[in-house]
């Protein structure tokens, strides 16, 4: 492979020529989206959804038989030979058997992760929310840069953007929602009750930043909706009472919907269902999503990228601490330590 620092679309495809067919690769993540804060010195980890036809290990055999560069030891135990986990640790469940996770050196420069999904699965997860991995993912920036389902591929990632804004309107009280915190609202979605939000494995502006990076994408996803409006950076709360959302919750998953359809219907109870709904579900699935690509990527791999992110928060948090000093003595005489000097002294 070759030694460039900065991967593309095409180097993407191109990788997958080399492997099994596949039904569809879209990117998400940093490595291929502005986030604010993110720094872009850092190794690159580019992230990668994709959706295959047909068994996990049935596509992993084949592929381990192209590309056994791609496995740790672990994992061509676990998604090639299905000999782990053990026994006594294995836990049965319809997410393990249509997940998986590849997270490999592309070179020097660039690694990268990729969540393998069989594709029915997916597909149904992106309407009906029972597991919120995938779906959570597929409701921020994302680009499908290969697409060989079609239109049930594109109609279900739609859906799925549609249902998190209906979510997003709910959850707001002020009837003129501040731009920017809608975003916020709607991304935070798939962090409430994230266990790497609760370990401090991911970093505490996530959310912040991934909404501020993310202004023209929402944009164009609202646009393409009938019920949001937006006037002089405000989204319009027509929606935020039960009379009148009653159409748009008709749109939602069959879980929240029941549980909806069974309470006192006011808003602030509406407000509890979804926070209650999406804080389980993300505890539940984030865990259960870290499990199986412990699994996957192997032991030393899982342990090197919770060390990475725990690195990248210290240096985030002193990166803070020194931007304040700077901004206090940063006016210092020439020839005085700043803040800048003491911090970023060998």
């Amino acid at each position: 492979m070759s030694e460039k620092t900065i991967l593309t679309e095409e180097d993407v495809l191109e990788l997958f020529r080399g492997m099994p067919e596949v039904a569809l690769i879209a990117t998400y993540g940093s490595a291929w989206f502005t986030q604010a804060g993110h720094d872009s010195k850092e190794k690159k980890t580019y992230d990668l959804i994709v959706f295959i036809n047909g068994p996990q290990r049935t596509w992993h055999q084949k592929n381990y038989e192209q590309n056994p560069e791609f496995y740790t030891f672990m994992g061509k135990k676990t998604m090639v030979d299905e000999t782990l986990p053990p026994t006594f640790l294995k836990k049965s469940s319809e997410f393990k058997d249509n997940f998986s996770c590849m997270y490999f050196d592309y070179n020097k420069h660039c690694e990268i992760k990729t969540l393998i999904v069989s594709a029915d699965y997916a597909l149904r997860m992106l309407k009906s929310w029972e597991h919120f991995s995938i779906p959570g993912r597929l409701q921020k920036e994302i680009k499908v840069v290969y697409n060989g389902l079609g239109d049930e591929a594109v109609e279900a990632i739609y859906t799925n953007n549609r249902m998190a804004t209906i979510c997003a309107l709910l959850l707001c009280e002020e009837e003129k929602i501040p731009l920017d915190k809608f975003n916020e609202t709607r991304v935070n979605l798939s962090y409430l009750g994230d266990v790497r939000m609760k370990t401090g494995a991911e970093n505490p502006d996530k959310v912040k930043n991934i909404s501020q990076g993310s202004e023209s994408f929402f944009k164009g996803i609202y646009d393409s909706m009938d019920f949001v409006r937006i006037e002089d950076g405000f989204v319009l709360n027509y929606n935020n009472y039960y009379q009148n959302a009653g159409f748009l919750i008709d749109e939602l998953p069959e879980t929240i919907k029941t549980q909806i359809e069974a309470s006192s219907k006011t808003d602030e109870e509406i407000r509890r269902i979804l926070l209650d709904f999406f804080s389980t579900h993300n505890e539940l699935n984030s865990g259960e999503l870290a499990y199986r690509c412990f699994w996957t990527n192997g032991a030393k791999k899982s342990i090197a990228v919770v060390v990475g992110k725990l690195k990248k928060q210290v240096n985030t948090r002193l990166y803070k601490i020194q931007s304040k000093l700077t901004a206090i003595f940063g006016s210092e005489k020439k020839g005085q330590k700043t803040a800048n000097h003491v911090l970023v002294k060998k």
